[in-house]
């Protein structure tokens, strides 16, 4: 094996751990976002209800 080939395998592991950073981001702020609209619209049932 060369430079070359060693650094285009450095590359695509770069990619690939990018690419999997962002999906753990991705659902990371889904479960945020869903926490805190539950937090914000659970005192707002109370007021309808009650």
């Amino acid at each position: 094996m060369n430079w070359e080939a060693i650094g285009a395998i450095g590359e695509i592991l770069g990619a690939l751990a990018v690419v999997l950073t962002l999906g753990y981001l991705a659902v990371q702020v889904r479960h945020t976002r869903l926490a805190a609209a539950d937090a914000y619209s659970g005192p707002l049932r109370s007021l309808i209800l009650f």
